[in-house]
Parts: structure tokens; sequence; C-alpha cells
């Protein structure tokens, strides 16, 4: 199988270092609103409008890159997958990534940098623009099941294949509302559902 992985709370630890991040930012710009628990939309469960979330990326994006942690276990078990045999295609919305400029390129060999640090195996980095869906990319690339944490994008690919929601603590209010869609709490989990997946085909 083809299988669609997301970078940013999927192989690193986005919420570790946004939930830290956060109170300098909030601090700086005045911002009292307190973490909505229950909201599963990113921006909005740690109390911004999108106006606060866009700065706040455009101002940590490169500290981001740079020191976010990356899970350990991803390392493990995407490389199982790869020696089970499938393809490993990165898609995903990181800031930059998709742009055809000096930006684009610094973020790009960032990427490649770190996933040789992180051990991290793949075949292919597919580049959305933030602005638009994975849907395209993953269908044109014929990925067969992907793997994200924003719901967004895990309803709107679930409507064409598999996806695995991976839970973390900004979308676990977040109800499974199709069958094509899993939740799963940690890359060994992960790999069992597509073991299954690959049991049923």
């Amino acid at each position: 199988m083809v299988i669609g992985i997301d970078i940013d709370g999927v192989i690193t630890d986005m919420y570790g270092y946004v939930n830290k991040a956060r109170r300098k930012f909030n601090k700086e710009n005045n911002i009292k609103t307190p973490k909505n628990k229950s909201a599963y939309l990113f921006y909005e469960y740690f109390g911004w409008n999108r106006q606060e979330s866009d700065k706040f990326w455009d101002e940590i994006i490169w500290d981001y890159a740079q020191n976010v942690k990356f899970y350990k276990s991803a390392s493990k078990y995407i490389k199982k997958l790869r020696e089970d045999g499938h393809i490993i295609y990165i898609v995903t919305k990181r800031h930059f990534l998709s742009h055809d400029n000096e930006n684009g390129k610094k973020m790009q060999e960032l990427i490649i940098k770190q996933f040789k640090e992180n051990a991290i195996q793949y075949d292919k980095i597919l580049a959305v623009e933030t602005s638009k869906t994975k849907v395209n990319s993953i269908l044109e690339n014929s990925v067969s099941v992907m793997i994200d944490d924003e719901v967004r994008n895990i309803e709107e690919i679930s409507h064409h294949i598999p996806t695995i929601c991976y839970t973390t603590k900004y979308n676990k209010s977040y109800k499974v509302s199709n069958s094509n869609m899993h939740r799963c709490k940690n890359w060994k989990e992960i790999y069992l559902y597509i073991n299954s997946l690959k049991q049923e085909t």
C-alpha cells in the first residue's frame, strides 16, 4: 500500500512545542483567552482566532521547524512499514514548503535534514499549499491510507480513502463521523491497524 503521513502533530510533537510557545506569544500580544478544550480546530483549542493563529505561526515557524521534537515511535514504525513493503509518502501543508522561492527551498532542506537526523524513512514528500486540500495530491499519487491529526483534513480525505486520526489533546473531543475514519492513540496502534487493512484487501 501507499501510506500518506502528515508531519506536524503526527511525526512531530506539535502540541508540546506550541503549548510552551503560546505562553510567551499570548503575553506579548495581550491575549487572555484560555484554552478551549472542547474545541477540535487547532487554533480554537489554544484560544485563538484565525488571525492570532496566523500571526503565531508567522513568528515562530522557523524556530518550530528547527526545534520541534520528533516522536521516536514514528521512526520505529515507519521503518517497519517500509520493511513490510509499503510505500511512504509524506503529505504535508508545512508553511513555505510548497513555495517556489528561497523560503520553500530552505524549508525543504530543513525537513530533509531533520528526517535524516531522526531516522524518518520515506519515498516522496508531497507539499500542499496551506490554503488547499490534500485530497488532490492524495488521489493523484494513489495514496491508499492517510494518517493525519487535523480534523478538516481527516473529514475531507476520509470521503475517498481510509483515514487514521492520530489522537492529540487538540482533536480528542472530535467524534469520528464515518466508517472510513479510525482513531489511533500511538504509532503501535497505527501499525497494527494498517496491518489489518492489508489483510482485508
